[in-house]
């Protein structure tokens, strides 16, 4: 009798076509569904742009004011299971751009400056647009709280970071170091250009040094508080940063007594970190001191940014150098500003007077207090010294100090506007890593 089965052979050979038949569907399939996903990202990216702008229109036609900016929220009504940190913004002419980052089923998409003709959202990467001063202009857009960011009372209206170590999510990752994003500013680059960059700060000093030395007959040997010319200058642009071998540091002493290896203390910046580093002009104007004197974050801000230089006196010991003053230098490493200071915190007696006897408020709510003394890149405008510049100490509040005492070095850069953000979340315990932008 035939039997109507199977055998062995036939068994196999059916699964062996199906097995074929399936790896040849399913990535098919699953191209289908990745394509209809971002397809539909991108059509809500177009219809937020294209909403955006009718309510653009209505608002002018209406007279009511209007902003830059707005949350996509305010345009159309989004699931927050499946978006995150939505904005639309204008430019002159009312054209929209609209930037989005997916969750959900949209986990992993991210969408920048969409319009309403073209959205291009990627997955699994980070967009060549979406640079970190993008970043974090878009943080503090829709995120500002939770991400300790405020904008400064400056004519600039700077973003900054502001607050104590657990508002503020700014850490990096830089050459194997903790350092913290200051904030987004617009400065001027070596070539002349004008572009807003990320200013950056190492979160402990590299070590204690002099901010300059002199000869015992110069300013009775401490030091002169011209930038350009000072000992820290040179350490942290020609060996730190630069090609140099040697680094030898004063520490409280005078010039003839200089004799501080930093090569064991100091380990050079790696190559890859070197090409992320922008030189630009640093504001070397000086801010005047005088006893009671009371100095707002933005006094120090506009006198930083001044014509007067750090020798205001005309005679005597302390003022007998014949060093030429400068309000600007050219160069990849800095230290913070007195302002960046003032402005990193949150307390507002702080912000109304950086240089304080009285209650120290600067180290209140202040992630750049970290009860060391460090100094500063200003020099001291003062009547009758010539070498004296501006440091934190550590009670809180920011003051004067004779060149060639010992601080803390805490260096300062600006970030190439082409660098990345490419994981983290700005936490102590998940840093940002950076990616310099050049491959992508």
């Amino acid at each position: 009798m035939k039997k109507n089965a199977f055998t062995l052979v036939e068994l196999l050979a059916v699964i062996v076509i199906l097995a074929v038949i399936l790896v040849i569907a399913v990535p098919q399939v699953l191209d289908v569904i990745e394509t209809s996903t971002k397809g539909s990202i991108e059509s809500t990216v177009k219809l937020i742009a294209n909403t955006a702008e009718k309510k653009y229109a209505e608002m002018l036609i209406n007279g009511e004011t209007v902003t830059n900016t707005l949350n996509c929220n305010e345009v159309v009504e989004l699931s927050t299971n499946d978006y995150s940190n939505c904005t639309v913004s204008f430019d002159s002419t009312g054209k929209a751009s609209v930037t989005v980052t997916g969750i959900g089923k949209f986990e992993g998409y991210t969408c920048t400056n969409g319009t309403k003709e073209n959205a291009n959202c990627t997955k699994g990467e980070v967009s060549s647009t979406n640079n970190m001063v993008s970043y974090i202009e878009n943080l503090y857009n829709t995120a500002a709280t939770e991400n300790g960011l405020v904008k400064d009372d400056t004519d600039d209206q700077n973003i900054r970071y502001a607050g104590s170590d657990e508002d503020v999510k700014n850490y990096v990752s830089f050459d194997g170091d903790v350092w913290r994003i200051i904030g987004v500013f617009e400065v001027e680059t070596a070539s002349g250009a004008k572009e807003k960059l990320v200013k950056i700060v190492r979160n402990e000093s590299l070590l204690s040094a002099s901010w300059d030395s002199s000869a015992s007959d110069i300013n009775d040997g401490y030091g002169v508080n011209e930038w350009s010319e000072s000992d820290l200058k040179t350490l942290l642009n020609d060996y730190y940063y630069g090609d140099s071998a040697t680094c030898i540091y004063c520490n409280n002493s005078s010039q003839e007594t200089c004799s501080n290896d930093c090569t064991s203390a100091v380990t050079k910046i790696g190559a890859t970190y070197k090409e992320m580093i922008e030189s630009v002009v640093w504001n070397t104007g000086a801010i005047t001191w005088e006893s009671g004197r009371v100095i707002p974050a933005l006094t120090a801000y506009n006198e930083e940014r001044g014509a007067t230089t750090g020798k205001i006196c005309t005679s005597g010991t302390l003022c007998n150098d014949s060093v030429t003053r400068t309000t600007e230098w050219t160069g990849a490493v800095g230290l913070i500003y007195p302002s960046d200071y003032g402005y990193a915190s949150t307390d507002t007696s702080c912000r109304a007077n950086i240089y304080d006897y009285t209650n120290y408020s600067c180290k209140n709510n202040n992630w750049l207090h970290n009860d060391t003394s460090y100094w500063l890149l200003s020099p001291v405008a003062h009547l009758v010294r010539a070498e004296n510049a501006w440091r934190v100490f550590s009670f809180g509040n920011a003051d004067d100090s004779n060149a060639n005492f010992a601080g803390g070095v805490r260096p300062s850069i600006y970030l190439k506007s082409e660098v990345l953000i490419e994981s983290g979340l700005g936490t102590s315990s998940d840093p940002y890593i950076l990616n310099a932008g050049t491959d992508k």
